[in-house]
């Protein structure tokens, strides 16, 4: 780290944030303890890398890029303390696993301290969380793991400092007694998915006259029988339980919730970006115009989606990445990652996000650092919002042999309903189909044996997946397999 204030990195100019980007990658040391873990060193090795020789970015791209599944290969085939490249490991985050088999990442006390940094640098984005209530909603595996709330205990005990706050599960959101001490609280912040808050706002809506009800029995009182006699005219919002002033949102795109969310709970919503292998996130400021990265505390980088296709084409094709300093207004690919971490750097690691780049120019707020959006996970998941689930599984039950009938190809066609995502599968049968009704009946039957899916369904998460028979399957969409094609009706 440099001498600069915090206010002079918000406001380099682009050539001098791609300069200090490069300049901390080598004063954090990160590639020469990078070569000592089994996570990179055979890779390059055969690639001829040496850390001493990586000056400029043309030497940097020479590195070759890592995935989710080399960090689930290093961590279940090598001793843990070969891995690592820190014995100063304080806290292990698991990630979902909603892809895959779950990673496990570890972090240092100096990653943890970055984020406290990034922490307080999130208020030059958006409103203070400095005295706030905060209602976070979450949710169990498999869907994701309370890592705010994590951090936020270990932030307390390094600075002694703690935010008032409660943290309600989603799937548990029909337990009255949380859900009303969450309420009387009265949180003015609020940090959740977007779609958690969404049906969450559903759920007061749908429960309150019942709520109300039950404490004008328990409670006999002018208050609560005006309470009730209100909730039997009026449909009630969060925001008329508790003045929310604004909320941090993340882990989906926000802007088909955006207005909803203004809607139910009165807040100004900021959109967020993280995951849990890395500690350099991307957060919207007041101009609701992108996310900014910020470039000095990682190195970022997009695989175009002309590069993926063509590795698509050719399995053997190494796509080349374009650094985000150098990247145009409107560019959409893959975002790559290289982070500065104490306990595990990650380098050159292909996060599976699809992103695209809104602006690398000065935005109106005066931060410098670039701004992008996150679409999605790669074409090899299937995206539900926050339920998802890699592109295999959802092909085996399609294409799976039964009484009745084969399909021999599929097409899922992902709407809306509402906020939520609506599964409009198509499929293509192979020869004769003898009973249709029976066929599709067993294909639904084994959709939801995808345990992800099936809780999210009966969640309210998700519309239950509509499965109907075609001719003939159009070219319409991405191909994501062989036999099979997706369509994001709302993708940006």
């Amino acid at each position: 780290m440099d001498s600069r204030t915090l206010s002079d990195v918000l406001h380099l100019t682009l050539d001098q944030l791609a300069a200090l980007s490069l300049q901390r990658l080598k004063d954090s040391g990160t590639l020469k303890r990078g070569a000592k873990s089994a996570l990179y060193r055979e890779k390059w090795k055969a690639a001829g890398i040496a850390p001493e020789e990586i000056i400029t970015y043309d030497d940097f791209a020479r590195i070759p890029y890592i995935t989710g599944r080399d960090v689930r290969k290093a961590m279940n085939e090598y001793p843990i303390e070969d891995v690592l490249c820190s014995n100063a490991v304080i806290h292990w985050f698991s990630t979902t696993g909603t892809t895959g088999t779950s990673k496990w990442i570890p972090y240092g006390r100096k990653d943890i301290e970055l984020f406290l940094e990034i922490r307080d640098r999130c208020s030059k984005y958006t409103p203070s969380m400095e005295g706030s209530k905060c209602f976070a909603i979450s949710a169990p595996a498999p869907f994701v793991e309370s890592g705010i709330s994590a951090f936020e205990k270990i932030r307390a005990m390094m600075t002694h400092i703690q935010r008032e706050g409660v943290t309600i599960c989603f799937t548990r959101a029909d337990d009255e007694d949380a859900v009303k001490f969450a309420l009387d609280m009265k949180p003015d912040f609020i940090a959740a998915w977007p779609s958690f808050a969404a049906r969450f706002a559903e759920m007061i809506a749908e429960r309150a006259s019942e709520v109300a009800r039950k404490e004008l029995h328990n409670h006999r009182s002018l208050r609560n029988l005006a309470a009730y006699l209100i909730t039997r005219v009026k449909k009630i919002r969060p925001k008329h339980l508790s003045k929310y002033k604004w909320g941090l949102f993340g882990g989906e795109s926000l802007d088909p919730y955006r207005e909803i969310l203004r809607n139910d709970f009165g807040l100004d919503p900021y959109e967020f970006y993280q995951f849990t292998e890395s500690m350099c996130p991307a957060v919207e400021c007041n101009m609701h115009d992108g996310m900014h990265l910020c470039m000095d505390i990682c190195l970022a980088e997009i695989l175009s989606e002309h590069e993926l296709e063509r590795e698509s084409q050719d399995t053997d094709y190494a796509p080349k990445a374009i650094p985000l300093w150098k990247a145009e207004r409107g560019l959409r690919g893959e975002y790559v990652i290289t982070t500065f971490g104490e306990a595990l750097p990650l380098i050159r690691y292909r996060s599976g996000d699809l992103i695209r780049v809104v602006s690398t120019e000065p935005c109106q707020c005066g931060i410098t650092h670039p701004r992008i959006k996150v679409s999605r996970r790669s074409d090899t998941t299937v995206c539900l919002g926050a339920i998802r689930f890699p592109v295999e599984q959802l092909e085996e039950k399609l294409l799976t042999t039964t009484p009745y009938g084969k399909a021999q190809r599929w097409q899922l066609r992902i709407a809306r309903e509402g906020y939520r995502q609506r599964p409009i599968i198509r499929l293509e049968p192979r020869g004769e189909i003898t009973d249709t009704v029976s066929f599709l009946k067993e294909i639904s039957s084994r959709l939801g044996e995808l345990k992800i899916l099936r809780i999210g369904v009966e969640n309210r998460m998700v519309v239950e997946p509509v499965v109907v028979l075609a001719e003939r399957i159009s070219d319409e969409g991405r191909s994501v397999t062989l036999q099979g094609r997706i369509i994001y009706e709302d993708e940006d």
